[in-house]
């Protein structure tokens, strides 16, 4: 329980931080994107924070959850049982309404993926929603000769 917490400031932090600060996470500064407003300004903190928005909106639900399935297991079922069965016993204690949870979180992923497929800008939902576009950066060339 004391790991929960911090470990979902981090996860959800990363990209909020990184999105706002620099416009990218590692993973993009890796690919050479970038995430930019519509007409190619910095996005800032609010545009970042409202990427991210319903990111945040979903871990903070599952969070919660963990913590009643956390606090309603008995020691026994937590501490003498290997990690997939003490996972399947959090899973029975999480309550009933995480499962119209766990559905919207995949309609949710599914429609980013589909709504980035067909649009020319291959903008997915959370860029409709903070008005960003992810934008390939120059190549750098090498002129070694």
């Amino acid at each position: 329980m004391a790991l929960l917490v911090p470990l979902t400031y981090v996860y959800v932090g990363y990209s909020i931080y990184y999105h706002g600060r620099f416009g990218q996470t590692l993973g993009k500064l890796f690919m050479g994107i970038r995430i930019v407003n519509r007409n190619g300004e910095a996005i800032g903190w609010t545009k970042a924070w409202l990427r991210s928005s319903l990111d945040v909106l979903f871990t903070a639900l599952s969070v919660v959850a963990q913590f009643m399935a956390l606090a309603a297991i008995a020691d026994h079922d937590y501490y003498n049982v290997g990690w997939m069965q003490r996972y399947q016993n959090l899973y029975a204690l999480r309550p009933a309404w995480l499962s119209w949870t766990d559905t919207i979180i995949e309609i949710w992923s599914w429609s980013e993926v589909i709504v980035m497929l067909f649009n020319r800008e291959r903008r997915a939902l959370h860029d409709f929603i903070a008005g960003t576009v992810v934008i390939a950066l120059p190549k750098t060339q090498d002129h070694a000769a």
